[in-house]
């Protein structure tokens, strides 16, 4: 309806970029496409100036469909519209038909016809002799494979599995979704009191960390562009293969431990004990800006490692406790300053003896074991299939058009990004 502006979805750019931090083929795509509206402009057009290129981020929410970008001021007030756009997602199931508008229903049915043409060719050529050699022998298997079916299905029903099944079901969307939920760090156990502070705090009680922590995962360094070793002296690891709940729900900087994993058969001297470390899970400082900011897990050990490199070597981290929101540095003083304090904020805090890494180990497997004790089936279903999503999600389907429930519900949490360059 006209006028009407609740469906409306805020793309507006976050993050400001320079034509040389895109891609050489977009940029000049860009450039083809404001030499062509001059060459054409005519009136009051010829008298228009470039002054911004935004690149938006259309969220999964939004769905397929058919969409229009509209510029407008402060108040909602329209100054201008791009035509009209479609977005569409592919999927496996022929009959489904995403986004498609009346006048284009034919051709998308298209996909839909062929299949059901296609299967009745198969069944006319497969019929008759073919059909009448086999079919004794398939009736012969058939008979025992269904009686196998209608005993299982009974055994099924009677050990009561079907319930717990059943349960999990109900319990796995609620579930996934809080697996991907950013947590929000100003509320429960999160301390934030004296980040702003001159003086040091202690962070969380004597008795150790409160829940959620500790919370253990592990990642493999990869190399990074050296600038953080550089400028603040300090071991760095860039970690991967980070489970990706991880980096969506808790970004922030973190006090933790870490443990850097040296194969037996690597010549590296390398102390593989648990050493204090500040984890910072942010988009990298130093990094292009991209439409879509990706959080990553920078882990700093503060070890000396007298410059052995453990790059492709495991390093297991335990988060103890949240410290402040990441922030980027305006100056080099100011990084090191904001370093310093993280480092003496973690050596003060983990120095307590049930913040000791061995006391967290020994209260994460003693949560592990009390939690699994007093799970139902259906909860430890839905564990299960969570910890499977996670590897599943390391897939990038979404590179051949198909969207899953977990990637939207994943999209949430990658903010509003989008990109804006000033011409």
């Amino acid at each position: 309806m006209v006028g009407v502006k609740d469906s409306w979805t805020d793309v507006t750019p976050q993050q400001r970029a320079e034509s040389t931090q895109i891609r050489q083929t977009d940029e000049r795509a860009i450039q083809r496409d404001l030499a062509r509206f001059s060459k054409k402009a005519t009136g009051r057009l010829t008298k228009h100036v470039p002054r911004e290129t935004c690149i938006v981020r259309i969220p999964a929410t939004a769905q397929d469909g058919y969409f229009r970008l509209v510029l407008c001021d402060e108040k909602k007030k329209v100054l201008t519209a791009c035509p009209v756009f479609r977005i569409a997602s592919a999927t496996a199931d022929s009959s489904v038909v995403r986004g498609a508008g009346l006048r284009m229903m034919p051709i998308e049915l298209g996909v839909k016809v062929g299949s059901t043409i296609a299967s009745a060719a198969v069944s006319k050529y497969t019929g008759g002799p073919i059909r009448g050699a086999i079919g004794s022998r398939v009736k012969k298997y058939g008979e025992k494979a269904m009686k196998a079916q209608k005993l299982g299905a009974k055994a099924y029903e009677t050990s009561g599995l079907d319930k717990h099944v059943q349960e999990h079901q109900k319990q796995y969307d609620e579930a996934l979704r809080n697996h991907y939920k950013p947590m929000d760090v100003r509320e429960g156990t999160f301390p934030l009191s004296g980040v702003q502070s001159p003086e040091i705090q202690i962070i969380g009680s004597d008795t150790g960390p409160d829940e959620p922590f500790p919370i253990k995962f592990q990642g493999l360094t990869v190399p990074g562009t050296g600038r953080s070793k550089a400028d603040l002296d300090m071991p760095t690891a860039n970690l991967r293969h980070v489970p990706e709940h991880i980096k969506v729900r808790m970004p922030g900087v973190y006090i933790a431990w870490a443990q850097v994993v040296v194969e037996p058969s690597s010549n590296l001297d390398i102390s593989q004990d648990w050493h204090e470390a500040i984890v910072t899970i942010a988009p990298l400082v130093h990094e292009i800006p991209s439409v879509v900011p990706r959080n990553k897990v920078v882990v700093h050990i503060l070890q000396d490692f007298e410059d052995a490199s453990f790059v492709g070597c495991q390093v297991n981290v335990m988060l103890m406790a949240f410290v402040r929101p990441a922030a980027v540095p305006r100056t080099l003083d100011e990084a090191r300053d904001v370093q310093s304090r993280d480092i003496l904020v973690a050596m003060v805090s983990l120095g307590r003896a049930q913040w000791q890494a061995d006391e967290a180990m020994f209260l994460e497997a003693g949560k592990d074991s009390q939690q699994h004790g007093q799970r139902t089936i259906a909860e430890r279903l839905t564990d299960l299939r969570l910890k499977v999503q996670d590897q599943v999600d390391r897939i990038p389907v979404h590179l051949m058009g198909l969207r899953t429930d977990s990637a939207s519900i994943r999209d949430e949490g990658y903010g509003q990004g989008g990109l804006w360059i000033v011409r």
